[in-house]
């Protein structure tokens, strides 16, 4: 029992071993280059679904191609015996040789398009992923060539224009159509052969005939198709409408007739209804306008025509007429000027072509008919009433109508105002007179009351003056007349005498011992414009020193300092007077003085205290504020070189060997380049009259490393010093405070001393220099208290302005104006 059961374990363990030995060397000889990732294996993971085989044993693939087609332009090539995971590419001809051919991707199926017929040869080599090629393939196979398939249909578009579209037509194996046409059914073609598949046919005969439809392939098989062609003719449909403009006026409208076939419609028209057509045939004529010349009714006949056929339509034209209506209205400009106003007048069937008056109403036409006097003025000559009457026409008939014109005045409304240009010369205006329905047509002035006119009527005596030679009143009467009536009215006219007003003006308000003083009475004043005397009392003693019948006078009138009272007496022709009082500072001239100018006021500026007086022509850039002495001025408004402050001539003040230019200062901001750079006190840098002169400046501590600084030229080598207490703009302490600053030079040394060239601030040398070597000419200009930027506004403002021909060193007297 033992050995049995050892036995049949034995030969259970041995037979697996030998059919898996059987298997595996069956599989060994069939596939020599097995291999689990083989694509012949179907357990492989990478099958594709073509056997690799090699029937033979010679260690090649048994490679197959096989080619079918639905057409012939589309060949599917099928390879098999072989598989991508042992090929890497192909390459194939059909016609061509191998060897030449491109290798493109592996593909075990794939198309070709063909354009060739018969015995054709397919070859193809492979070439494996190691490199290695296949010998050549070959495959032999016929491909033949079908017929087209020839068809076309006939689209009327009218009976005479056919359209032949033959885009159904096809080839079986997918190439290009080549269509042409026999056209009349004799079997010649008439149309030769072309790629266009559709094509349009325009007979000129009805009938019926046969198109022939020929079709070829790019090898030149054929085919053909035909179908019948009939052309046959509907009567046009003729309808019109009759539209009336006017009477006489008429238009016929043929839009509604039309071709059943589609063709062009010709029309003609027998407008009397006598069966002649009194038009041509044409196809403008489908819209037709005709101007009758009598009333009355006839047919009016439409001819409509396609060229083959003609129908006819009649309708009735009735023409009659509708007499105008006639109406207007009187329009009052005054009561003789009367406007006719026929506007309203209108004509149902036709124009109007024509308006007449009688405007008197006796039954005579006072005007042609004309259209222009639809709107018609008439001026009567006299007062009352009688009828208008309009008539108006239509070139066929007329038609009247009347209305009642009355003609009334109202007096026209007087009266006037007085009012007294002075005691003496009185102004009358009757500008508030008005005539309710009429106008004025003059005016006329008693000026006593007496009764008796003054004046003529005129319409320039509205507004008139009277120059009394008395004093008094009176009545003064005025008479307003219209066309036909007068009015009057009368006021009280008083003329008295009024005192004068005095006053006047002393320039220089301040001045030295030496200045002229101007005295200006142009302020006072006299109602009645009669001052005949202006008597001046310099000292105010009571004792008038100049009696003169001019209101301005000029004197140096004292040769001693202090302040005087200065009084003024203006009396008129009748003896009334009037006093009044202004003050006059003089000073001592200081030594050396040759400029001064307190820049008080304008007209102190232009009438300087001593020394040239000053030009101020942009007096809107500046501004006067308080200042050290009175009042100094500044730039309150952007204006740049614009609005200088100047004088001429500055060799009349300056001397290039010695010299002094003194001033009060006072500054908001640093200047800073390109906004408000660099402030001109006495001249400056990029100021034109630089060179000529002297120069005193404020400039940009940041940018220019200097703050106060001077120079003296005088069309010279230019010898320059500066003040600079601090670098950083602003951080000095010196803004908004009034600074005393001067600019001192001597050639021969200043004070004693080796110093040529000084600048002084509040009394103190602040800068200097022993250079001398400037010009010795001076000439130009002399422009302050202005900047070379245009953001000034503001900044700057300057103070009793001093200059002197000798070298001062002590500036105590600052304080002294």
């Amino acid at each position: 029992m033992m050995k049995k059961a050892i036995l049949i374990c034995i030969i259970s363990s041995i037979v697996p071993f030998l059919f898996a030995s059987i298997l595996f060397n069956r599989n060994k000889k069939t596939l020599p280059g097995y291999e689990r990732a083989n694509p012949t294996d179907r357990k492989a993971t990478n099958y594709q679904g073509f056997e690799t085989i090699d029937a033979n044993h010679d260690g090649i693939p048994d490679i197959a191609l096989t080619v079918t087609y639905s057409v012939r332009t589309n060949l599917q090539i099928t390879v098999r015996g072989i598989g991508p995971s042992i090929i890497d590419s192909m390459a194939y001809t059909f016609s061509g040789d191998i060897d030449e051919s491109e290798y493109i991707p592996f593909q075990n199926s794939f198309t070709v398009h063909n354009a060739l017929i018969g015995d054709l040869t397919l070859q193809a080599r492979f070439r494996y992923k190691n490199g290695k090629k296949t010998p050549v393939i070959t495959k032999q196979f016929f491909v033949s060539n079908q017929s087209p398939t020839a068809s076309f249909q006939i689209i009327s578009v009218n009976w005479t224009n056919k359209l032949l579209v033959a885009t159904n037509s096809y080839d079986p194996d997918d190439t290009m159509l080549w269509y042409a046409w026999d056209t009349n059914g004799d079997g010649n073609i008439d149309i030769p052969y072309s790629t266009t598949a559709s094509t349009n046919i325009v007979f000129t005969s009805l009938g019926s005939n046969f198109i022939t439809l020929f079709v070829k392939d790019s090898f030149g098989y054929s085919n053909i198709v035909s179908n019948i062609c009939f052309r046959t003719n509907i009567t046009p449909v003729a309808q019109f409408t009759i539209t009336d403009i006017n009477w006489t006026n008429k238009i016929f409208n043929a839009a509604v007739s039309f071709d059943p076939d589609g063709g062009t419609l010709y029309y003609a028209w027998d407008l009397d209804g006598n069966g002649t057509a009194d038009t041509g045939f044409s196809n403008s004529f489908i819209l037709y306008t005709n101007w009758y010349t009598s009333l009355g009714t006839n047919n009016v006949m439409l001819y409509v025509s396609d060229g083959f056929a003609t129908n006819i339509c009649t309708n009735v034209c009735t023409r009659i007429k509708v007499v105008p209506t006639a109406s207007f209205v009187i329009i009052d400009s005054n009561p003789t000027n009367k406007q006719f106003d026929a506007s309203s007048c209108f004509n149902p069937d036709n124009s109007i072509s024509g308006y007449a008056w009688d405007f008197d109403g006796n039954g005579s036409i006072d005007t042609s008919f004309s259209t222009n006097n639809i709107l018609l003025t008439f001026y009567y000559q006299t007062l009352g009433t009688n009828n208008v009457v309009l008539y108006v026409t239509d070139g066929f008939s007329t038609n009247v109508k009347t209305n009642v014109c009355t003609r009334t005045n109202t007096a026209p409304a007087a009266s006037f105002l007085i009012s007294n240009i002075n005691s003496t010369n009185i102004q009358l205006d009757a500008s508030a007179c008005y005539d309710p329905d009429d106008s004025i047509t003059g005016y006329a002035w008693d000026l006593d009351g007496n009764g008796t006119l003054d004046t003529l009527f005129s319409i320039s005596n509205m507004i008139y003056t009277a120059l009394f030679t008395n004093f008094g009143f009176g009545y003064a009467v005025l008479y307003v007349k219209d066309h036909f009536t007068t009015n009057m009215a009368s006021n009280i006219c008083y003329h008295t005498n009024s005192p004068p007003c005095a006053a006047f003006t002393i320039t220089p308000s301040k001045g030295s011992t030496n200045s002229v003083y101007e005295f200006n009475a142009r302020a006072s004043s006299d109602a009645e414009s009669n001052i005949v005397l202006y008597l001046w009392d310099f000292n105010c003693d009571g004792i008038y020193d100049v009696m003169v019948t001019s209101n301005t006078y000029a004197t140096n009138f004292t040769t001693n300092t202090g302040n005087y009272q200065i009084v003024l007496n203006v009396t008129d022709t009748e003896g009334a007077a009037s006093i009044f009082t202004n003050e006059v500072t003089v000073l001592a001239i200081p030594d050396g003085l040759s400029f001064w100018n307190t820049l008080n006021n304008g007209d102190d500026m232009v009438n300087n205290g001593f020394g040239p007086h000053l030009n101020f022509p942009d007096q809107c850039y500046y501004s006067f504020v308080a200042g050290v002495h009175s009042n100094a001025i500044g730039i309150s408004s952007t204006g740049g070189s614009g609005g200088l402050v100047y004088f001429s001539g500055a060799e009349q003040v300056l001397n290039a060997e010695i010299g002094t230019i003194e001033m009060w200062v006072k500054i908001a901001d640093d200047p800073e380049a390109y906004t408000h750079g660099a402030y001109w006190l006495w001249n400056g840098p990029y100021n034109p009259n630089a060179a000529f002169g002297a120069n005193l400046y404020f400039c940009d501590p940041a940018f220019d490393n200097q703050w106060l600084a001077g120079s003296v030229d005088f069309n010279g080598a230019s010898v320059a010093i500066s003040y600079t207490p601090t670098n950083v703009r602003n951080a000095h302490g010196f803004l908004n405070q009034w600074l005393h600053v001067a600019l001192v030079w001597n050639r021969t040394g200043i004070g004693g001393t080796s110093d040529r060239l000084r600048i002084y601030l509040n009394g103190t040398i602040v800068a200097a220099t022993n250079t001398s070597t400037w010009g010795t000419t001076t000439s130009g200009e002399v422009w302050m208290g202005s900047s070379i930027d245009f953001a000034d506004a503001n900044k700057l403002w300057i103070d009793n302005v001093k200059a002197f021909r000798i070298a001062k060193t002590n500036f105590a007297d600052r304080f002294i104006e």
